[in-house]
């Protein structure tokens, strides 16, 4: 027999003759589960969900939520919601149901047992698919959290997935959000949002500012996507002699092609969204580059 089978089966055995004896005279009995882990972990080997684990025991076990009860020191249960800040940009999801209707922190009801600031990160996976940590608690029932981990949560629970997006702090006066949730969402979010640079796309509008060209009203407008048709006709009125005729994200707009951040490419038939841009001319300018 090999010896880590070997090591195993003489484990498994000692484990038998532990459930099988009582003990000392005085001694306190040894819980069944307990011996198992303690068993298990001596030879390495995976602790697996018990039978007839909770959803929240299982959950834990994989990971989908933090120690931030011990790390933070927040024990009290209640339902509870994320801030999530990347690149001065806060992680909104848009809920379609209730009597209020709008753009939210993810978040929701809690599950018994479960510490505050575990319900909040369980409702983000669950929300958005993002593995998350909370950092610090914001008010009475919203987390200042991070992500850890992207398409973490794949089975849809409850409602299911909802759309997100990413807002600056420019973008909320636009915004309708859901009522009577989370407290005062526009003051956390303002407090934690820097201003967006004033960076220009390739027809001019102030893409960290979330606005593109619209098609309809041939201005720049806010929550636009700039077409790769109007992008082509923004580049060949601005072009200079010895230029690429492609996008902020270096992509070719007369091609019929915008920038697919799921793809992580250009793609054809696709419309450079001003955060996409955003983020590319933060990085470098790839439509000055030369032929």
């Amino acid at each position: 027999m090999a010896p880590k089978r070997l090591a195993l089966a003489s484990a498994v055995a000692l484990l038998a003759a532990m459930a099988r004896s009582d003990g000392p005279a005085g001694s306190c009995p040894v819980p069944i589960a307990q011996m198992r882990d303690s068993v298990l972990l001596q030879t390495h080997q995976a602790l697996a969900p018990t039978k007839g684990a909770s959803a929240l025991e299982m959950k834990r076990s994989f990971g989908v939520t933090s120690d931030c009860a011990s790390r933070l020191s927040m024990w009290e249960e209640r339902s509870s919601a994320c801030l999530l800040v990347r690149d001065g940009q806060a992680l909104l999801v848009d809920v379609p149901y209730g009597s209020h209707p709008g753009w939210d922190f993810p978040g929701g009801t809690k599950h018994s047992g479960e510490a505050a600031c575990e319900t909040a990160e369980r409702e983000v996976c669950e929300e958005t698919g993002y593995q998350v940590r909370a950092l610090e608690q914001l008010s009475w029932n919203v987390f200042r959290c991070e992500i850890v981990a992207e398409g973490v949560c794949t089975k849809p629970v409850d409602e299911g997935f909802l759309e997100k997006g990413w807002w600056s702090k420019s973008d909320l006066d636009q915004l309708t959000f859901r009522a009577e949730t989370w407290g005062d969402k526009v003051g956390l979010m303002s407090q934690h949002l820097t201003e967006q640079p004033d960076i220009a796309g390739v027809c001019g509008c102030k893409v960290c500012r979330t606005e593109g060209f619209s098609t309809t009203s041939k201005q720049c407008a806010w929550g636009k996507d700039t077409s790769p048709e109007e992008a082509c006709a923004c580049l060949k009125a601005s072009s200079l002699e010895g230029r690429d005729l492609v996008d902020d994200c270096g992509c070719k707009a007369c091609e019929g092609e915008g920038w697919s951040s799921h793809a992580g490419m250009c793609r054809r038939g696709r419309s450079t969204s001003p955060q996409e841009a955003c983020e590319c001319r933060k990085t470098g300018e790839p439509w000055l580059s030369p032929r």
